[in-house]
């Protein structure tokens, strides 16, 4: 499997771990001041090309669940577009998700709205990783990632509170029906024995008060808390929430759990309190790991996305069909990538980009999808690129396009 650098960014510490052969081969700790990022790209300079992801745990974040009218193509694009940019004015680290429709007469759109409001936590972390010409594939907030660790330990409540000790203190993160509703890392000491029950006691009553002021739940709700104990430290604290909030049912999962259930290995667990999520992180992302995203654009409308120099007429197999009938319109997409690392060995590239297709071409909202570049001309009606340099260090660029058509979504 491709390998790719994961990291972890905290205001006090940063983790970074390199992925290889499907599991996390070194984990290191920086600490977030000036050394730590000379040490940092120190490291950086013993790498080679791998894609960085880069995970954030910070109290700078902001989440909105909002209902907005249903809508198409250009018309959502542009609706949800507003909607960020008038929420998060001041950072580029936004992002908005369709969670579904409502169940009302109008079937709006429901929406999660999430940011980074701190750009300046990640910045030269960031710059250190671009300097050094490895491509930041994804940027993605801790919260996000933790959904991936509820599913492993297939813990089934309605109402489930995730609550985990972290670098500045205690992150407590809400699923209802196992769909992500909010998190909050609060600031604190918890680092003393004699400090740690009353503290997380209290800081899951300040998060049950909260979820009732937003009308998430009631306090008469039933709640199950997952206290994640990566150290099994973490006992008397499990009995002191469970004594002292009777309406609530506290799950301690410990060092062997975690390792039996996430397929994650002891020194891991001693090296950070972050890479259960990194690890969890390099998972989720192991579908196509070689494959990274420069470009998507989108159209809906009676023709298809237009596709440079390669029309999506030309570049459609011999007897294809079209996606609907004569001036329907229809949702279609263009995605510009590539293949990275790439050494020169495009037989190995082409094959996974096809399998890249072929595993878009399996969702169920797909109704079509076209190869219309790859990086070497296997097909008169595809365009070529790239080059056939011996050098394995200088082997060309493997790009492509595939051109999506959407099935027509009921009305």
């Amino acid at each position: 499997m491709t390998d790719k650098l994961l990291i972890g960014i905290s205001a006090p510490v940063v983790t970074a771990a390199r992925w290889h052969g499907g599991k996390i081969a070194e984990c290191l700790t920086f600490a977030n001041d000036e050394g730590g990022q000379a040490d940092f790209k120190e490291y950086l300079a013993r790498l080679t090309d791998m894609p960085a992801h880069i995970m954030v745990d910070a109290v700078e974040e902001d989440y909105r669940f909002e209902t907005l009218p249903h809508a198409f193509g250009g018309d959502r694009a542009d609706m949800v577009a507003r909607k960020l940019k008038q929420h998060y004015r001041n950072t580029p680290y936004m992002a908005a998700a369709l969670l579904g429709r409502d169940t009302g007469k109008r079937r709006d759109d429901r929406y999660l709205f999430s940011a980074l409001t701190n750009a300046d936590l990640i910045a030269e972390w960031q710059q250190a990783v671009a300097a050094r010409g490895m491509p930041i594939a994804g940027i993605y907030l801790l919260p996000m990632v933790s959904t991936g660790l509820v599913e492993k330990l297939d813990v089934k409540a309605t109402n489930l509170l995730l609550v985990a000790q972290h670098a500045t203190g205690l992150r407590l993160t809400f699923f209802r029906d196992r769909q992500f509703r909010l998190s909050r890392l609060t600031r604190g000491d918890s680092g003393r024995p004699e400090n740690r029950a009353r503290y997380f006691t209290e800081e899951i009553s300040n998060t049950r008060l909260y979820l009732h002021a937003l009308r998430t739940m009631t306090l008469d709700e039933h709640l199950t808390v997952l206290l994640i104990d990566r150290s099994d430290e973490l006992q008397e604290e499990a009995a002191g929430v469970a004594r002292d909030n009777p309406s609530l049912e506290c799950v301690r999962v410990g060092r062997g759990e975690l390792t039996s259930r996430l397929g994650i290995d002891n020194a891991l667990l001693d090296a950070s309190p972050y890479s259960i999520y990194l690890h969890l992180l390099g998972r989720a992302l192991g579908t196509s790991p070689a494959i990274v995203i420069r470009d998507f654009g989108w159209k809906y409308g009676v023709s298809e996305i237009e596709v440079d120099s390669a029309g999506s007429r030309e570049a459609a197999p011999p007897g294809a069909t079209p996606a609907g009938p004569a001036g329907q319109r229809k949702e279609s997409a263009l995605i510009d990538g590539e293949v990275r690392p790439f050494r020169g060995d495009y037989r190995s590239a082409i094959i996974t980009i096809n399998s890249f297709a072929s595993r878009i071409a399996e969702e169920p909202e797909v109704s079509e999808v076209r190869v219309v570049k790859l990086p070497l001309n296997v097909n008169p009606a595809l365009s070529l690129s790239g080059n056939t340099l011996d050098n394995p260090e200088q082997g060309g660029i493997a790009d492509f396009k595939l051109l999506l058509v959407l099935k027509a979504l009921p009305k």
